[in-house]
Formats: structure tokens, sequence, C-alpha cells
């Protein structure tokens, strides 16, 4: 489950879903079903413009959807391993997301979202991804390695590991 920044919108599922429903708290009303994953959705998030929805599911994909276009779902990634989680830079312009041990980056200010870089990290990075407030750095915390990295995503360098 996650809110838009502005908390006018939800979007939720069940544990076990592919699909997350999107709703409009302020109206109190269903908006839309985002589905299209095969598998369990495992973490969502809304852009920081509230236009977007992404997601990161078991599949070996992340799904990109445009909230007022129901014909506008991008799908990104299609590695081997299930992607844990999935964050966006505070400027809406770029969009990471983790699976066993590698973040993967796209920008996203091209017509298509191109992939800019794969970190490579520890085996079992998963359970948490975000952007530091200033934009450039990204947090990675383990779900089986008790352990938190620090990247500096424009570089691509591995700035700190916190065991």
């Amino acid at each position: 489950m996650t809110f838009s920044l502005d908390g006018r919108l939800l979007a939720a599922g069940y544990r076990t879903s592919s699909s997350l429903v999107l709703w409009d708290i302020e109206r109190n009303r269903k908006i839309r079903t985002l589905s299209g994953h095969l598998e369990v959705i495992t973490s969502a998030t809304f852009s920081p413009d509230g236009k977007s929805v992404a997601t990161a599911s078991m599949d070996s994909t992340v799904r990109l959807y445009r909230i007022n276009d129901p014909e506008s779902v991008l799908t990104l990634g299609g590695q081997s391993f299930s992607y844990m989680s999935v964050a966006f830079s505070l400027d809406g312009h770029r969009l990471a997301a983790n699976n066993d041990g590698t973040i993967r980056l796209w920008d996203l200010t091209t017509v298509q979202p191109q992939e800019v870089a794969a970190l490579q990290g520890r085996k079992g990075f998963g359970s948490a991804l975000a952007f530091l407030p200033e934009g450039d750095t990204l947090v990675c915390a383990g779900s089986y390695q008790p352990a938190i990295q620090l990247w500096r995503a424009a570089s691509i360098n591995q700035i700190k590991t916190f065991e």
C-alpha cells in the first residue's frame, strides 16, 4: 500500500495479489485497477508529481502506470530475479528497482525509459530502497544480510556500507 505525496490517492492490494486498486481518497471512490503483473507485487510507489505509479513484482518486471491514461503501461526489467522494491528520485527523473544484489536505474526523461545503470551490491539486498532528499544518493537495505549500502547514483559509485 502506498499514498501519493499529496495524500489524495492510494494504491493498495493484497499480500498475494498481482494487481493494485487505485483509490481517490477525497471522493472515496475507486479509480481503476492496476494490473498486468504475472506474480505478486512486492512494492509500489507514486512518482513525486502523483502522475504515475511504479510497481515491482516477483515476475521479474517493473511496471510504470500513468494514472490518467489506462492504456499507458510500460514494462521494465525482465531479468531473472524477482524485484523486491522500487523508488523514484525526488525530481521524478529516475526510477530504481532492486533484485537479488543488483539495483537497476532507469532514466524517465525520455519517451521510452532507458536503463542507465546496474549497481552491483551484496547478494540478498531487497527489502528497502530509497533516494535521499538531495536526490543523488540511493540507499538499499538487505533482507537476508543485515547491511545498508549508500550509492552515488550519478557516478554509479558505492560510497558507504553499514554492517
